[in-house]
């Protein structure tokens, strides 16, 4: 969300890790997020952990569960749902004791849970800098650029290829193959400019 609108929304794989959150959907969204704080916009990052289920669905599921087994632990039982360390985390974030057993969960805090479950607002502090950049944004704009062959229309001779351009594409090998494609383009052409001119200057 970026100023109480919806900025981007996806689906993919996160990691906890010892500094934060990372992984592939967390690498693509850190641009929106990035790109509205470095502007000085307010940006919020929510995560929903069961995707493929409704906050009514989730409820549902829960009274079942309460009914067929009472005395199993809240943690357990979302651990059902989530990894089980993350369940006891979740539960905790709350302000849950996660060794309640689910029949005895007042309402106020399976409601709590089923935020966490479904709109949980990641306390991001900052990016992790340029040393640990994937993918840059920002550069040179496209429109500056033949895409025949990468040459700058504003300074004729001079090729542009990868990151130096305005241009970054999602995780997953997109940005490399944006590399690779406009480095051939340029290559190709400087080196067919450069014969072109050989046999200019050549020629009697």
């Amino acid at each position: 969300m970026v100023e109480g609108r919806e900025a981007d929304r996806r689906t993919g794989s996160l990691l906890w890790t010892h500094f934060g959150i990372s992984g592939p959907v967390v690498m693509d969204a850190s641009r929106f997020w990035t790109l509205a704080t470095n502007r000085g916009a307010q940006a919020d990052l929510y995560g929903n952990f069961v995707p493929g289920r409704t906050p009514d669905e989730l409820r549902a599921w829960l009274t079942v569960q309460a009914t067929k087994h009472p005395k199993r632990s809240l943690a357990r039982t979302l651990a059902l749902l989530v990894p089980e360390r993350f369940a006891h985390s979740l539960c905790l974030y709350c302000s849950c004791d996660p060794l309640t057993t689910i029949a005895q969960v007042p309402r106020i805090d399976r409601n709590r849970l089923f935020d966490g479950l479904t709109r949980f607002r990641f306390p991001v502090e900052q990016d992790r800098g340029w040393n640990f950049a994937e993918v840059t944004a920002g550069g040179v704009p496209l429109d500056e650029i033949d895409y025949r062959t990468m040459e700058s229309k504003v300074a004729p001779g001079l090729y542009l290829t990868g990151e130096m351009l305005d241009c970054d594409g999602r995780i997953g090998g997109f940005n490399f193959q944006w590399a690779w494609t406009t480095g051939w383009l340029a290559g190709q052409s400087a080196a067919q400019s450069l014969r072109a001119g050989d046999i200019a200057s050549r020629t009697p």
